[in-house]
């Protein structure tokens, strides 16, 4: 468990920063403005990462269907661009989800073809990679590199790392951490593999502005979507999809997307610790 008080702080900094963003000084009525007169009513996310890595899980869980099937991973199967897509309260949202490249399939070309041809515009970029592991995996740094070439540097400008399976991650004290917070040793892994993938993006020709700004949420389960730094692991993904995404997706993304977010009904007027 979360040392006390660490998961109830992050709860309220993020309700806070829900409310601030849906309820904020015009800001709802800003956003429902401009996603009745932008005539932007389509939201479109590339989701990549390896095959098993749990990008169906994810998609479910940001649309709130069961629209891409789960636990195929002796099967793969995405070995296409598969784009799951729905309409939720005047929204087209369409998730374009791709071929785990680096597999030893030999397909990797014929998959960034496909990508390339399927997927001609997109909001925002969702890049998975499993935070079980205990370190960043060479088949996702050949990923990274592969998709940047194929797609451009500015694929990371409104891209968003998300280390799945966190709530499987072992923080098992040992001499070195016993006395560490459960959520402070959370954190540091985090902080591993944003260092790890900001290090290898740079080294492929990313700016380094660019690189330092791609934001890494990690993503558990929706039953107990409590993790040792954070209450609700759903609504602080969604916190930076939203920051992330596309400006002419954003109010439309607000639409299509609020319903999976909670938030506190008393919010009050921004004494909360916000979310950093």
């Amino acid at each position: 468990m979360a040392q006390e008080g660490t998961s109830e702080k992050s709860s309220d900094a993020s309700a806070t920063e829900v409310g601030q963003i849906i309820f904020g000084a015009k800001n709802l009525e800003y956003q429902i403005e401009e996603f009745v007169s932008s005539g932007g009513q389509t939201v479109n996310i590339l989701l990549s990462g390896k095959t098993g890595v749990g990008k169906s899980y994810l998609t479910n869980a940001l649309i709130g269907e069961n629209v891409a099937a789960e636990g195929y991973d002796i099967d793969p199967q995405t070995d296409d661009v598969t784009a799951y897509e729905v309409v939720k309260n005047g929204v087209t949202i369409t998730v374009f989800d791709t071929p785990g490249l680096a597999d030893a399939t030999g397909n990797d070309e014929e998959y960034l073809r496909k990508i390339k041809e399927r997927v001609t515009h997109f909001d925002l970029f969702l890049f998975c990679t499993e935070m079980t592991s205990k370190r960043f995996r060479t088949d996702d740094l050949e990923t990274i590199k592969k998709l940047t070439e194929a797609l451009g540097e500015k694929l990371w400008e409104h891209a968003l790392v998300v280390l799945t399976f966190a709530n499987e991650v072992p923080l098992s004290p040992t001499k070195k951490t016993d006395d560490v917070p459960e959520a402070t040793a959370f954190n540091d892994r985090v902080l591993a593999f944003k260092k790890a993938i900001n290090k290898h993006l740079v080294a492929i020709g990313v700016p380094d502005i660019t690189a330092a700004n791609v934001p890494f949420t990690p993503a558990g389960e929706l039953d107990d979507p409590r993790l040792p730094d954070r209450e609700d692991w759903l609504t602080a993904f969604w916190i930076s999809a939203f920051k992330r995404i596309n400006k002419n997706a954003k109010a439309a993304f607000l639409m299509v997307t609020v319903d999976r977010i909670s938030f506190s009904s008393t919010l009050s007027d921004g004494n909360e610790e916000k979310s950093k």
